[in-house]
C-alpha cells in the first residue's frame, strides 16, 4: 500500500507498506554415514517505508524508495557447524522509473 502524504507537483511523497509470507524448505542428502534432514519454515513478511518521486513529464516519474522489513519468526539454515541466520531486520533501498498508461 502507498500514501502520498505531499502532492506537489512535479513532487511526491509518502510512506507505503507491504506484506506477505514466503516459505522457505531445505531438502538433505548427504552422503554416509551422516543422516540426511529435511524441514521447511512458513513466514510473514513486512515492510514500512518512504518514498519521494518527481515527474518529469506527466507520464514519467522517477522515485526512490527506503523500506525496513522483517520476517516473523526469524529463520535460519544450518549445515555442520555453520548457521545463517534469515529474518533480521534488513534496511532496503531502490530507485526506479514509474510510467502511467
Amino acid at each position: 500500500a502507498r500514501f502520498d502524504a505531499i502532492r506537489a507537483a512535479p513532487f511526491d511523497a509518502g510512506v507505503n507498506a507491504a506484506a506477505g509470507v514466503y516459505f522457505l524448505g531445505a531438502e538433505g542428502q548427504p552422503r554416509a554415514p551422516l543422516q540426511s534432514r529435511s524441514g521447511g519454515l512458513a513466514a510473514a513478511l513486512g515492510a514500512l517505508g518512504i518514498h519521494a518521486s518527481v515527474a518529469i513529464v506527466p507520464s514519467l516519474s522517477v522515485g526512490v524508495t527506503v523500506r525496513v522489513a522483517a520476517t516473523l519468526p526469524r529463520a535460519g539454515i544450518a549445515i555442520g557447524q555453520t548457521e545463517v541466520p534469515l529474518g533480521r531486520p534488513a534496511l532496503l533501498s531502490s530507485a526506479g522509473i514509474r510510467v502511467a498508461l
